[in-house]
């Protein structure tokens, strides 16, 4: 039997750290232990050091030197700054993307209808939500757009997750209409309307984070 490679060790504890951070396992703000995780994973303490770094730099923890690393906390000023990179980035890569065909849509339609049944399945609509912006830029040609969308995107994950348990989520009817602009080869106003859609999540999130905030 062979042993698992060491960078498989590290990628598994990243996956599960990650997941851990984003659906709150893990709080924000909290001390993280790598003697425990070690002993939870059933791992050494190397992959797990070496998962603490690849989580710091898509800024789900902070590390210092001599301290333990700690769950870096929510904040609405992450929120500000990311939700409309995310949304131009979107635009950018749906820009360089060659016009829907009728396959494309219609899975973008049946996604989006899937979503609509998610209602109070969070873990599912989060699923579904990724799935539907993923097909819609299946045909993007962008790379260097696209890899940092993927970088804003786990790092958004976490706000997704509150959003979304919150039950205010409003997406489907917001991609309704950009397949609408899609079906017509509208790609600009798609782009346009896709880009709102992402100002407009801002908005909603801060909103119930504030929400969340007075009632602590």
């Amino acid at each position: 039997m062979k042993q698992i490679p060491k960078l498989s060790l590290t990628l598994q504890a990243v996956d599960q750290l990650r997941a851990g951070i984003v659906k709150g396992e893990l709080p924000p703000g909290s001390v993280v232990s790598e003697v425990e995780l070690a002993a939870q994973l059933g791992v050494s303490r190397t992959p797990i050091r070496e998962a603490l770094r690849q989580l710091a730099a898509e800024g789900l923890v902070e590390c210092s030197t001599g301290k333990a690393a700690t769950v870096t906390p929510l904040s609405a000023d992450e929120v500000r700054e990311i939700y409309p990179m995310i949304g131009a980035l979107e635009r950018v890569i749906l820009a360089s993307a060659k016009p829907a065909d009728e396959p494309q849509l219609a899975r973008l339609r049946q996604i989006d209808q899937e979503l609509r049944g998610a209602v109070g399945q969070a873990e599912q609509a989060i699923k579904l939500d990724s799935r539907w912006h993923d097909q819609l830029l299946l045909r993007g040609g962008n790379r260097r757009a696209a890899e940092l969308l993927a970088t804003l995107k786990r790092q958004a994950r976490r706000y997704e997750w509150i959003y979304m348990y919150a039950g205010e989520d409003e997406s489907a009817s917001d991609h309704e209409a950009i397949v609408v602009k899609l079906g017509d080869g509208d790609l600009a106003g798609a782009g346009r309307l896709l880009e709102q859609h992402w100002t407009t999540s801002v908005h909603a999130l801060l909103g119930h984070m504030l929400k969340t905030e007075n009632a602590s």
